[in-house]
């Protein structure tokens, strides 16, 4: 039984806006989440939303425009955590992790658990401190490549740019959740290490 990702917050709700650019009308039903973070990107490029929509239209090639802004959130999401180098900017991946428009979490390098967003908490039906400060292995299964284990994360981190790509589950009475997922280990020379995880679909 896969219980896939099923959003419950408000957050996962539609919404349908019509966006005008060059002459243009493009009309996106999109979750609540991908529009927050939509207008966070749109804010970090110094463009607005309806240009920063157009531009996506323009990439795409007979893909559905909905699913082409959810995949460009979660490559600008990725991007966003590979760019968190220094300690000063590690600081901020607790938001990240907070806004990012699907289930996340985050784990230091003794493998528990420091962040878990709504849409996760969600997915799995537990609140925050059931999770936080407790081992991620507790809750998850990781399953990657072969030869891949959870402490490999913490050797990826010499690695430029190292993301792993592996399948999680969670046990839960009555049900089993199934998901791909994307780990990211930051790396940081004096503040504690972090890897954040979130799944792709």
């Amino acid at each position: 039984m896969d219980g896939g990702i099923a959003a419950k917050s408000s957050r996962g709700r539609m919404q349908q806006r019509i966006l005008q650019s060059r002459g243009k009308r493009y009309s996106l039903r999109l979750e609540h989440c991908y529009w927050d973070a939509l207008v966070n990107i749109a804010a970090r490029q110094g463009v607005r939303l309806n240009r920063l929509v157009a531009d996506i239209a323009g990439r795409v090639d007979g893909a559905s425009l909905a699913s082409s802004v959810r995949a460009f959130c979660l490559e600008e999401t990725e991007r966003a955590v590979l760019r968190l180098e220094t300690p000063a900017e590690r600081t901020s991946i607790v938001t990240l992790v907070e806004t990012v428009p699907v289930p996340a979490l985050a784990v230091d390098a003794s493998g528990l658990i420091v962040v878990a967003n709504a849409p996760l908490l969600d997915w799995v039906g537990a609140a925050s401190d059931t999770l936080l400060g407790t081992p991620l292995l507790r809750h998850f299964r990781i399953h990657g490549r072969v030869g891949f284990d959870i402490a490999a994360l913490w050797q990826m981190r010499d690695r430029a740019a190292a993301v792993e790509a592996a399948r999680m589950i969670h046990i839960a009475p009555g049900r089993v959740l199934t998901a791909n997922i994307r780990l990211i280990p930051i790396r940081s020379a004096r503040a504690r290490s972090l890897c954040v995880i979130w799944i792709t679909k």
